[in-house]
């Protein structure tokens, strides 16, 4: 899956105003967290941009977590604060999941 792919599917179940460039700022954003936090890499090693054909460090069935971030940018820049804090609750939990699952393939 690329962020591309990402971008498409949220823009499918969510139609919003925010243009692609927007959506892959926050895309990096997010892809730095899972770097940082979960892959434990610097943030002097995390890359300013990202572009359509990457593809995500956190992939299937993980990759969710990055549509989530999606829905909770544009919901809370939208103002719909009920909405907010169901995505970003959604997105916390995908990043706890993914997080577990590489401390298990990690045998920490």
């Amino acid at each position: 899956m690329t962020f591309k792919q990402i971008i498409d599917y949220v823009d499918a179940v969510r139609p919003n105003p925010f243009d692609t460039d927007t959506k892959l700022k926050w895309l990096c954003e997010a892809e730095g967290l899972v770097l940082c936090e979960i892959h434990g890499k610097s943030a002097d090693n995390i890359r300013e941009q990202i572009g359509e054909e990457d593809i995500p460090a956190a992939f299937l069935p993980y990759s969710r977590l990055y549509a989530y971030y999606l829905f909770a940018m544009i919901d809370f820049l939208l103002s719909d604060y009920d909405r907010y804090k169901i995505s970003s609750e959604m997105f916390e939990k995908a990043m706890e999941m993914y997080g577990k699952y590489c401390i298990r393939r990690s045998g920490v």
